[in-house]
């Protein structure tokens, strides 16, 4: 007899550094067919987050914050104990410096500001509680955040800021005494091409279960064209109704 090779097995323990894992203990008999559907609950991410005075670490469900911690991908270490607090060893992402803090921290309090919920009570306006389980890249997830978070990332030279859909004072005003009359143009939408009604796709935090809700825009007659929405997080009924409408 001969031995062209020998397979050891190896009972090394691997980390798997920056990754969140799962492991799963089945018992394999007639019940189980085809393949397992989990679902878990998940406190979130550590991110790096500005309190007013300095940058802190803690968990968070703030789009500015989560957005800036994609974009820096600050690689963090500690385990956040009085003795052993969290630490940024290093940023793998864009540096810091190049983050127009100013603009995020405007639109973190943005986010942060209390609305009413719907049930006689008050929420922060915006949260997300969503998670990356898809291949993507940094820019793509970042994106999706920013999204939730009715901003868009902007670059002004070097420097990336933000701009946020919300109400603000105007900054010029445009009439036929500032126009010329060979450059101005105006387009009108037919009827049957606006859309009258919205349907957004939405993880309902209460059931925690995909969920749909379709706002019909006030005053309208009649529904003549629709749209629909996915929101990559897990808001509630409320927040969803207000993603469709202007901001208050």
């Amino acid at each position: 007899m001969y031995f062209a090779g020998v397979a050891e097995v190896h009972m090394d323990r691997f980390k798997y550094s920056r990754q969140a894992l799962l492991a799963l203990r089945v018992l394999a008999d007639d019940q189980l067919s085809g393949s397992i559907r989990v679902s878990c609950e998940m406190k979130g991410l550590v991110v790096r987050k500005w309190n007013g005075d300095c940058w802190v670490f803690g968990y968070s469900t703030n789009p500015a914050w989560i957005a800036c911690h994609i974009l820096t991908q600050p690689v963090i270490t500690g385990t956040g104990t009085p003795e052993d607090p969290f630490e940024a060893a290093r940023f793998d992402g864009l540096d810091p410096d190049r983050i127009d803090h100013v603009k995020f921290a405007q639109w973190a309090d943005y986010c942060d500001e209390l609305v009413p919920d719907g049930k006689g009570g008050q929420e922060k306006r915006i949260t997300f509680n969503g998670g990356c389980d898809y291949d993507g890249n940094m820019w793509e997830a970042a994106m999706r955040v920013f999204q939730v978070g009715r901003a868009m990332p902007v670059w002004f030279g070097r420097m990336l800021t933000v701009a946020v859909d919300r109400p603000s004072e105007p900054v010029n005003l445009y009439s036929v005494g500032n126009i010329e009359e060979s450059r101005f143009k105006e387009t009108f939408l037919p009827l049957e091409d606006r859309a009258t009604e919205i349907e957004v796709d939405y993880v309902n935090r209460d059931t925690w279960e995909r969920d749909k809700l379709t706002q019909a825009k006030p005053g309208a007659r009649a529904c003549t064209g629709s749209c629909a929405t996915n929101i990559l997080s897990a808001p509630s009924r409320s927040m969803s109704t207000s993603r469709p409408s202007t901001p208050p």
